[in-house]
């Protein structure tokens, strides 16, 4: 089985992705697939999507209400040490380009830690 790391070209192996990259790509292609479940689902019974855009190993989708949805579709969402450095750093990121935002609603597909609440 290959890995989209070995199938893509370089500058998509070094995008906010790569840490995607070294799954296989049944693995890969179904969390893409349930990103999209997700914004559609969102799109479809809160607000439609304007506009998506990837910061870090972060989607922001920007609704027409306002709100940004980041779609996580996780099993198990817990709060790393790698995390704590990622996330914080692609909402800086995010909300440094898009000011004003003030909403943000995170769906995630699965269970999330206590920490991993608090956190996001």
């Amino acid at each position: 089985m290959s890995t989209f790391s070995e199938t893509w070209p370089p500058s998509f192996a070094s995008s906010s992705f790569a840490i995607l990259l070294a799954e296989p790509v049944t693995q890969t292609s179904n969390f893409f697939m349930q990103v999209a479940e997700t914004l559609r689902a969102y799109h479809s019974k809160v607000s439609p999507i304007k506009d998506i855009s990837v910061y870090g190993p972060l989607v922001f989708a920007r609704a027409s209400s306002g709100a940004v949805l980041i779609p996580l579709p996780l099993d198990g969402a817990i709060w790393t040490e790698r995390a704590s450095q990622r996330v914080p750093a692609a909402f800086s990121a995010y909300k440094a380009a898009n000011p004003g935002v003030k909403k943000f609603d995170v769906w995630v597909t699965g269970s999330a830690s206590k920490m991993a609440k608090e956190e996001l």
